[in-house]
């Protein structure tokens, strides 16, 4: 737990969804064979099954890539703080109106991250250990750009 920072439930999960997925689609053979499902039926179930699926995993690695930027220099701090994004990334909200006030206070947080570290991190790992870290920084920078 302490080494994956509250993401090793979620990618504990991914196993669990490939089970309920597997699950869903002999019941939807089944329901297509006895002629229970029609056509518009059929392609409902498939669309919810893959979107959950790929909700679950993309969801998984999110806080999986939150907690490994959280080990790669160069550190930042601050509200914009690789420990800062973990944090948020692992709190649930506590109702519907607060998941939505969440969701667009992390896409401006996430877009300003974004962009600053991609200038940022380079600049900061140069001035930590030279190109080594530079290269790092810039990769880490990329890194929290499409997270």
């Amino acid at each position: 737990h302490k080494v994956l920072a509250g993401a090793g439930p979620a990618v504990a999960a991914v196993p669990l969804v490939v089970v309920w997925a597997g699950g869903s689609a002999v019941n939807l053979v089944q329901g297509i064979a006895r002629r229970q499902v029609g056509p518009r039926g059929t392609a409902s179930r498939i669309g919810f099954v893959a979107g959950q699926s790929i909700a679950q995993v993309l969801n998984a690695f999110s806080r999986m890539g939150a907690s490994v930027l959280t080990w790669v220099p160069p550190p930042r701090v601050g509200h914009f703080s690789d420990t800062a994004l973990l944090q948020r990334v692992v709190q649930r909200p506590q109702s519907s109106l607060d998941a939505v006030a969440r969701g667009v206070a992390e896409m401006g947080t996430g877009m300003v991250t974004g962009v600053t570290g991609i200038v940022l991190d380079p600049m900061q790992g140069y001035n930590l250990g030279g190109f080594p870290l530079l290269a790092i920084g810039a990769g880490k920078g990329v890194a929290g750009g499409l997270h």
